[in-house]
């Protein structure tokens, strides 16, 4: 969800070492195909992708009902990460997005990039709603809606550093 994001639409990053989704209307036929693309581009590829370069393990996280209501926002909100006839990939919620880096943050998982991640994702979500600075109290909710763990201390990290970056509030908590 995060990595494709990153190197395809926001260049954020130069590189992803896989491509995760989510989709819950995706069929056992369609499965299988992107399988079988997975493979040929495995075989076709000058270096290893790996096993599971691109998968849906993250939908095992996710209960079937919030899968539904992500896949209608990511509609909604209509970024589109790549299009091609039969296909087209968009962007997560920017909102579930951020709960789901600041709760990678505050594990022992973090990445060094997931600072920059919340930012990029935090300034996403503020541009296409008016510009406005989001409160705290609205993003601790949307952790709760989300089933992720949004920590105050990880907050006010990602606030710091958009202000830095922005020049402005990004977060505003009270």
């Amino acid at each position: 969800m995060g990595g494709a994001v990153n190197t395809i639409l926001l260049r954020s990053r130069e590189a992803t070492h896989d491509v995760d989704f989510i989709n819950p209307h995706v069929t056992a036929d369609q499965m299988n195909l992107l399988s079988q693309a997975s493979s040929a581009a495995m075989a076709q590829a000058n270096y290893s992708l790996g096993e599971q370069w691109i998968n849906n393990q993250t939908s095992l996280f996710v209960p079937a009902q919030l899968q539904i209501e992500l896949a209608q926002e990511a509609r909604i909100q209509n970024e589109v990460v790549f299009q091609e006839p039969g296909l087209t990939v968009l962007a997560a919620p920017w909102k579930f997005a951020l709960c789901a880096k600041l709760e990678r943050m505050g594990k022992p998982t973090r990445r060094p990039y997931d600072i920059d991640d919340a930012v990029t994702y935090l300034d996403r979500h503020i541009h296409i709603h008016g510009g406005n600075a989001v409160l705290f109290n609205d993003l601790q909710a949307w952790g709760v809606h989300y089933l992720t763990a949004v920590a105050q201390a990880i907050a006010q990290e990602v606030a710091e550093k958009y202000r830095q970056i922005h020049g402005k509030e990004g977060i505003v908590f009270d």
